[in-house]
């Protein structure tokens, strides 16, 4: 895929959780593409008008990432993208590239790429595969927001077993996306 779930919080029964996952997965061992679909829909409570927006800031960022000099020429290693919402207001929702404390600026006259999906192993190996993660987060949000409108109009949505009221003392909803790069 590409990417990994590192942590995700939701609202289980009126208090801030732990994202509950398919029995016998963990995030950890989240890399089966249908349960990590299942997961990101639980986390987004099958809301298709928020897998929606979602999408739009991936698909948003994705243009963003590719037209940027910056961005070819550093190695983001082990950054994360930080997917934030409001259970009250759903329409307060953050994207955001976090943890950068490993990346670097590459050689004089070296481009990345980002699209790698496997790393070579080896110090010299600047490819970190960010634009391919972020890329196959938009083919699974492509995938995944016709299903929901359809789920959403049928009223088969999660909302009934995820769900609580947001207390204005923090709180939201939370999910962080790595990179899939082990060194």
């Amino acid at each position: 895929l590409g990417f990994r779930i590192d942590a995700a919080k939701t609202v289980v029964d009126g208090e801030l959780a732990t994202l509950p996952l398919p029995e016998g997965v963990s995030l950890e061992t989240l890399h089966d593409e249908a349960n990590v679909q299942t997961a990101i829909g639980t986390f987004l409570q099958d809301d298709y008008t928020l897998c929606k927006a979602v999408l739009g800031k991936l698909q948003a960022l994705t243009t963003a990432l590719e037209r940027s000099a910056f961005f070819s020429k550093h190695v983001l290693l082990r950054s994360t993208l930080l997917m934030v919402y409001d259970d009250a207001a759903r329409t307060k929702l953050e994207l955001k590239m976090v943890s950068f404390g490993d990346s670097f600026a590459a050689a004089d006259g070296e481009a990345v790429s980002h699209d790698a999906l496997g790393w070579s192993g080896t110090a010299g190996s600047h490819e970190d595969g960010y634009l391919a993660g972020v890329r196959s987060l938009v083919r699974l949000f492509n995938q995944m927001h016709p299903e929901m409108q359809v789920r959403n109009l049928k009223g088969n949505n999660r909302k009934s077993t995820v769900s609580g009221a947001r207390s204005t003392a923090g709180g939201e909803e939370s999910l962080s996306f790595t990179e899939n790069r082990s060194s």
